[in-house]
Order: structure tokens, then C-alpha cells, then sequence
């Protein structure tokens, strides 16, 4: 097990940080697209990118790569939403959603501008804001514009947060899991108190 996360964390590290934004921007953008959050939360992505930083330069252009995916994954998926919103809540992926989750995103997308922003550190929340946010014709440069303010703190906060892990993971390889445990630790409360501030609000 200790051997195979080593060399996963070799591999990714070795991979051009262009590729690892490409491909962060694209997950991060389908997020929203396509609903794909709810089933895997863009958390991890933002975070196993952020391992691969090696050197203080690559963390920019992986930054960049996460902030270019929050900027397609709002303003597609509002349009999607106001285009097509009723038959993406009626799809397959829509009910297996569930009501519930559905409903809470509405409320917090009709409260302040800073509930929409911390929608992004609840996962499967943020990956049904941007297309309820057109469902409800929620204004584009309204949503937009506090959804890149969440989104930003997200991506620098999850990078930041997956990069100190893969050096540590890199200069104690015996403690690569401790380490993964502590990570999934630490975005778990983090989540879980954004979540009790939201319901709270």
C-alpha cells in the first residue's frame, strides 16, 4: 500500500504542471457542467493536483488551471441551467440527487452573496449552484461574480493545502498515509463546519 501511493505521488509529480492544470480546469469545469461533483467532489481533484507541486512556480499555473475550471463551471452552468434546467433536475443524475439537496441549494443560492462563495467548500453543493443559479434566472454577473470570489479562496486554499502534503509526503516517505489520513481530516472539518455555518445562517 505504502509503496503503490509513492508511486503514484512519483508519477504525478514527474507529470508536466501544464498537464496537471489542463486537467484540473477540466474536472473543475465538468463539476458544475455536468453535475460530476456530486459524485466526486472537486475537493480531491484541487488537492492530489496540489501534490504534484514541486517547485513555489508551479503553483500559479496549477492555481490558474483551478480558477480557469470555477470561471467555465459557473457561467456554462448557469447557461446550461437556464436553458435546460428542468430537464437536467428531471434527469436520472437530477433525482439520484435527491430533493433535498436540491432545496438546500435554492435557499442558499437566495440568501447573501457570501452563501453562494461558501457553497464551494461543501461538496456536491457547489456542483449544483451554477445550474440552479440559471433555473432560477439568478442574475449571471451576480452569481458570477460571487461564485469566482468562493471559487478562488477554494482552489488556493485545497492547492495550497494538497501541495504541503506531497512534500511532506515526499521528504517521510514512511508517513505518506498518516499524512493522507490528515488531509482527508482536515477537508472533512473544514466542510462539515462550512456546512453547520450555512445551516445556521
Amino acid at each position: 500500500m505504502f509503496d503503490a501511493v509513492d508511486q503514484l505521488l512519483d508519477w504525478l509529480t514527474n507529470q508536466s504542471p501544464l498537464l496537471v492544470a489542463t486537467v484540473t480546469l477540466l474536472y473543475v469545469a465538468l463539476e458544475g457542467m455536468l453535475l460530476i461533483g456530486v459524485i466526486v467532489p472537486g475537493d480531491l481533484s484541487l488537492i492530489i493536483a496540489g501534490t504534484t507541486v514541486d517547485s513555489i512556480p508551479e503553483v500559479p499555473l496549477v492555481v490558474a488551471g483551478g480558477l480557469g475550471g470555477v470561471a467555465v463551471s459557473a457561467f456554462s452552468g448557469h447557461w446550461i441551467g437556464s436553458h435546460f434546467g428542468p430537464r437536467v433536475r428531471a434527469s436520472r443524475l437530477g433525482r439520484w440527487v435527491g430533493d433535498e439537496k436540491w432545496k438546500q441549494a435554492e435557499e442558499l443560492l437566495q440568501g447573501t452573496g457570501w452563501l453562494i462563495a461558501l457553497t464551494y467548500f461543501v461538496p456536491g453543493l457547489n456542483a449544483l449552484t451554477p445550474v440552479l443559479a440559471g433555473i432560477l434566472n439568478m442574475p449571471r454577473r451576480r452569481f458570477g461574480f460571487w461564485a469566482m470570489i468562493g471559487g478562488a479562496i477554494w482552489v488556493v486554499g485545497y492547492v495550497s493545502l494538497g501541495a504541503l502534503a506531497g512534500e511532506a509526503a515526499r521528504q517521510n516517505e514512511g508517513l505518506i498515509m498518516p499524512i493522507a489520513a490528515g488531509v482527508a481530516v482536515v477537508a472533512a472539518t473544514i466542510g462539515f463546519v462550512v456546512r453547520r455555518v450555512v445551516e445556521r445562517r
